[in-house]
């Protein structure tokens, strides 16, 4: 999944099980029940937008909830 997103893929099943077959390593999983749930908690990518600027916004929040005052 790291070797999909650092080379800019999508990380979903199809790709997943496509990169896993190609390396000759979906044999080494314990099926394809275990293929999809490593996809759990990964985020779609329709709503990678929205988590983005979550992800970015976040240290600015903790920043004001911390700083002399706070919220």
């Amino acid at each position: 999944m790291v070797s999909l997103a650092d080379s800019s893929r999508p990380v979903d099943l199809v790709v997943l099980v496509e990169d896993l077959s190609r390396g000759r390593e979906l044999e080494a999983v314990p099926g394809p029940e275990y293929v999809t749930r490593l996809l759990d908690g990964v985020p779609d990518r329709l709503a990678i937008a929205h988590y983005v600027r979550v992800v970015k916004q976040e240290p600015q929040l903790w920043g004001l909830i911390h700083a002399p005052g706070g919220l």
